[in-house]
């Protein structure tokens, strides 16, 4: 998954600004069950979280914000690994990223096509933020 916000050195420096602010300081990457498409009018308890076994929300760490060939403001959070190791399965039709505490919405994404967790499944996803003339945009979603 990559949360991409694209843009120019400007950018950069508003990217560096904005995972200093404390909401998004450690954020969790969940995942959702519900059959919805986020919108900006989206909020948070529209989000069933998924519930297979050992499926948790988990946080991204980042690395250091650069601008990328693009000129894209860019930030990696590596790679977030979802593992299922239990019983029950569920199915996950995208995800979405809250403050530390979990209670406030700060993005969200629908994957192209749903994931299945079933019995010892993986769900792998890149964590990109990137900063595009301030606008926030999703790429690289499963």
């Amino acid at each position: 998954m990559a949360l991409i916000v694209k843009g120019s050195i400007r950018d950069l420096a508003d990217l560096v600004a904005l995972i200093a602010v404390a909401a998004w300081v450690a954020p969790k990457l969940h995942l959702y069950s519900d059959d919805l498409t986020p919108s900006k009018e989206t909020l948070l308890a529209d989000f069933t979280e998924v519930v297979a076994g050992g499926v948790v929300a988990q946080s991204p760490t980042y690395g250091a914000p650069f601008v990328d060939e693009n000129g894209i403001a860019v930030v990696s959070g590596g790679e977030i690994v979802f593992t299922q190791n239990a019983a029950p399965n569920d199915i996950a039709h995208g995800c979405y990223l809250t403050n530390t505490a979990s209670n406030v919405l700060l993005w969200s994404g629908r994957f192209d096509a749903p994931f299945n967790f079933t019995g010892a499944s993986v769900l792998p996803l890149t964590f990109k933020m990137s900063i595009d003339n301030g606008l926030i945009d999703v790429a690289d979603l499963p």
